[in-house]
């Protein structure tokens, strides 16, 4: 499970990994390439998928067949010049949805994080207390800086 936290500056996220049988793992949900920051939630190996997919172009008729049935997402955040910051969310198709705020919020922790943030707190902080408040969030925590 996951929490990912954006507060406008700055991407979080958590680092524990669950399998069905009840192992917990520590990997790694966002990253940055060519200027972009990318984060996953969801079943791993879907989001990994929709991660490439992504990152090889997102031609919508290589759209990862796993991804249709919701069960993973994909969070892209970048900075275009007429806008500033996008939000571009990819869930069950390979047409995003475009969010226009702030600040978000995403997996199992986002109600947490949000509160979180909307209370002053910064990414790294609402991540930290999800992780405290939510039993699938932890092992540490990944932040990035959107560059300008």
């Amino acid at each position: 499970m996951t929490v990912i936290a954006w507060d406008g500056k700055t991407l979080a996220a958590d680092k524990r990994c669950t399998q069905e049988d009840g192992a917990i793992n520590t990997t790694t949900k966002i990253l940055r390439f060519n200027g972009f920051l990318y984060a996953i939630t969801g079943n791993s190996s879907v989001a990994r998928e929709l991660l490439t997919w992504c990152l090889d172009g997102a031609d919508p008729k290589a759209f990862p067949a796993a991804a249709r049935e919701d069960k993973a997402s994909l969070i892209v955040i970048n900075r275009v010049p007429v806008y500033g910051v996008q939000i571009v969310h990819y869930t069950a198709s390979p047409s995003p949805t475009n969010l226009h705020q702030s600040v978000g919020a995403w997996g199992c922790g986002r109600d947490f994080a949000r509160a979180a943030m909307h209370l002053g707190r910064s990414a790294e902080e609402a991540v930290r207390i999800a992780c405290e408040l939510n039993a699938f969030c932890g092992n540490g925590i990944d932040t990035l800086t959107l560059e300008d």
